[in-house]
């Protein structure tokens, strides 16, 4: 069967799914020990997330009410900003 390109939206693989649910783990964790409202908080990665793990972040943490950016540099690496 071939797949369509709108069941590969919301695609997201088993490894895929276990990354963002690390970083979900590591997101929350700050979240707990540093935020205060109505701050934004920025988290910075320890890893360097695929473009469908980053998706799929959002997609949870705007669910829950956040408003959350992904940013990246050279130097810094990657981090997250939620508020």
């Amino acid at each position: 069967m071939v797949i369509r390109k709108e069941d590969l939206v919301d695609f997201i693989t088993a490894e895929q799914k276990e990354v963002a649910k690390k970083i979900e783990e590591q997101i929350d964790k700050a979240l707990k020990e540093r935020y205060l409202p109505p701050q934004t908080l920025s988290v910075a990665l320890k890893t360097h997330p695929s473009e469908r793990v980053k998706k799929e972040i959002i997609k949870r943490y705007e669910g829950a009410g956040w408003d959350i950016e992904f940013k990246s540099s050279q130097r810094d690496g990657e981090e997250v900003a939620l508020s």
